[in-house]
Order: C-alpha cells, then structure tokens, then sequence
C-alpha cells in the first residue's frame, strides 16, 4: 500500500480516536496504514491474519466510528404512460363544426404525443451511520428526498391546421363525435421520499479495490398528482346543438407506500492520493398499497361558473414492486488530525427505477350523443415505470 498514504484516507473510512495507539501499525508509507501483524486491544479474540483474504476496510478502533451523510442531487424524472394529447395536423373549424368534420381526427396526420416536460429540480439526502466493532461491519440510515413539479402548455390553433385529440377526458360534447381541444395545460407533481436502513461490511478483495456488500429495509412513499385542463375545441360554446362554453378539469392522484427488502453492493476502485471511482447497484422489492383518484368536471366558463361533476372514482390495493438503484461517480478521501477525522466526497450520476408505478387509468366516452347517451366508457391503463436521474453530490464526515 504505497504512493500519497495509498488512498488510505478513503481506505479506511473512518477515523482513529485518540488513545488508540495499539489499534493501527504506521508503516512509514503514511499515517493510519492497514498492517497485517499489529495486536487488537477491543477485541483480542479475533485473529486478522485469518482473515487478510478478506480484511476489512475500516480501521478497527475501541468505540466505534459514527459517520454524517449529506447528499445534494439534481435530478429529473420521466414515467411511462403520461401522454395526455394527440397533437393531429388535422384542422376542424372553429364554429359549430359538422359531426363528419370532427371524425376527421381519426385520420392520424404528422401526429405527435404530448407528454409532461421534465424539468430538472434539486433534492437531497440525509444520512447517519455507525461503524461498529465487530469485524468491520457498519449499520445506517439514509433518507433520499427529490420533489419536482412539471408544467407543460400546448395549443393548436385552427390557422395552423392543427387539433389536439385528448387522451384523459370522459366528457361527452354536445356536438358528440371526437374530443379535442385547443389549449391544454399539465402538471405534473411527484413527491419522492424513501428511507433505507442497511447493514454492511467493506472489505479488500486486493490492494486496489474494495466491496462492501448489504442487506436492509426500504421505506418507500411515492405520490402523484396530475393535473389537466382543457379548453377549446369540444368545450367551446356551440348553437346546434346548444352549449355554453366550459373548462375541463381533470385531476388524479397516484400514490404508493410501502416497506420491503433491500440489498445490494458498493465497489471502489482504487488509485493515488486518495482518489477512486465507485459503482454502486442495489436491488429493492417493496410491498405496499396503491391509492389511485381519478376526477373530472367542467366549470362554466361564463357567469355563474357553476361546476358540473362527470367523473369520480377510486382504486385501492396492495401490490409488490421492484427498485433498481445505480450509481457511477469518482471520489476523493482524506483523514486529519493524526487520523481522527475523516471526510469522503463524492460525485457520480445515479438512476432509479420504480417499475410498474403508474397505475392512474384513463376514461374515453366514444360515439355519444348529448340527447341519446349511448356512448361507451373505454377503459385503459399504461402501468408505466417511473425512473429519476441526475447528478448527486455527496459530502461524508468520519468521527
């Protein structure tokens, strides 16, 4: 183990209280350097040459070592099936169109889905752990909190030669035939927290990289909120038949709670001077319950903007899902004051993956009538997955 201390700052990953003496052999390479024929004063019944296959990353001290995590992350978020619009280059006047004009948006021209933009917004994690005594082992708790909202508005108008065909609403015009309109606005609001609890162990495979294998729980509560809003179109006033003008609400919520296994394995590969790159993957299996509401209205656009109910329903059931955490990143490592304190920084991109999240479900009335109702509710649903992704920063400090 040579060369600037030979990454020992991040090697050892914990710092060496005052008093210690005995616990670590200075081997004239650096201070604090791992050595394979010093005594163990705590825990004198173990027998390291027994396990130099094996030796573990963190420095055997008497009490222990208590590590502080914090993490600030810039991440995005997508999630399959959120595609709230047809954008059809398909032009369907403006004033009380014929019902053989509106079909004309089953004909799909130059179409294009519109979905929620995806903004990248910032989120943080806060972390406390404990390395014990015991053969290097070290238990903690994280909790990783991310909370973006996405805004999208889109129009079509008529001197374009373009309709947006709507994807999410119930509602049943007074002229019948095909939805569509002309302004919609989306937001999009999730509300990521999960909790991870994890017992571990870092230990040398060679001189140069280590592993660090866990087992645990994870917490997990994932909300949604998506809201729509349309106007123009099927909700614009017509005179054959009558219709005043309205604006359609649309809101649903999906929202998971759980708790569920999680394990998984850090790797850091070693160089000089206390620098490394790390890869991290960790697999969950969360059982919880799903809340799902889906609402629709209509609000007068006109005075007395009464609002007229269309749609109101709930789903609630329990289910397991699968995480897949990733993380790439380079590090670099210290250790101060004699090897008492220590601090790890880290910055690398990560990724996460909630399969089969969305379980919100649309509603499309098609070939209704205002007088007859004799439309027929189609029923869908996308069980999308939801990732995030980003940039995460991390700041550790060993005491």
């Amino acid at each position: 183990m040579k060369g600037c201390g030979l990454v020992i700052a991040f090697l050892l990953m914990a710092a060496v209280p005052a008093g210690s003496e005995g616990d670590l052999e200075s081997t004239g390479n650096g201070p604090c350097q791992w050595g394979s024929d010093y005594s163990d004063e705590c825990c004198p019944n173990i027998d390291y040459l027994e396990i130099l296959a094996n030796a573990p990353v963190y420095p055997k001290t008497c009490d222990g070592d208590w590590v502080v995590t914090a993490s600030a992350s810039y991440w995005n978020v997508h999630q399959d099936g959120m595609e709230f619009a047809i954008r059809n280059m398909v032009r369907v006047p403006v004033i009380n169109p014929d019902p053989p004009e509106i079909e004309e948006l089953n004909n799909l021209i130059d179409d294009d889905l519109e979905t929620p933009n995806s903004k990248w917004e910032f989120g943080f994690k806060l972390g406390l752990g404990y390395n014990t005594t015991c053969d290097g082992w070290d238990l903690g708790l994280v909790w990783t909190h991310f909370s973006p909202r996405s805004h999208t508005h889109v129009e079509a108008g008529v001197s374009d030669n373009q309709s947006l065909v709507t994807l999410w609403s119930a509602f049943a015009p007074a002229q019948g035939e095909v939805s569509f309109a002309r302004d919609i606005e989306a937001d999009w609001k999730v509300d990521l927290n999960f909790v991870d609890l994890e017992l571990g162990r870092a230990y040398w495979t060679s001189k140069r990289l280590s592993l660090r294998p866990f087992i645990g729980l994870r917490f997990l509560n994932l909300k949604q909120d998506y809201d729509l809003e349309h106007k123009g179109g099927s909700w614009s006033p017509r005179m054959a038949p009558t219709q005043d003008p309205f604006t359609g609400e649309v809101s649903l919520s999906n929202d998971y709670q759980g708790i569920g296994l999680h394990s998984g394995i850090d790797s850091s590969w070693n160089f000089d001077c206390g620098w490394a790159l790390y890869g991290n993957i960790a697999a969950n299996v969360v059982y919880g319950s799903f809340n799902v509401t889906h609402k629709e209205s209509n609000r007068l656009a006109i005075s007395p903007y009464s609002k007229i109910e269309i749609l109101d329903a709930k789903a609630h059931f329990r289910a397991s899902r699968a995480i897949v955490d990733l993380a790439l990143g380079i590090q670099w490592s210290a250790l101060f004051c004699e090897c008492q304190y220590g601090v790890i920084a880290r910055l690398g991109w990560e990724n996460h993956l909630f399969l089969h999240q969305n379980q919100m479900w649309r509603v499309v009335v098609i070939g209704d009538t205002a007088t007859q109702n004799r439309g027929q509710n189609i029923f869908s649903q996308s069980r999308g997955t939801l990732d995030t992704q980003g940039w995460t920063f991390t700041l550790e400090a060993l005491f």
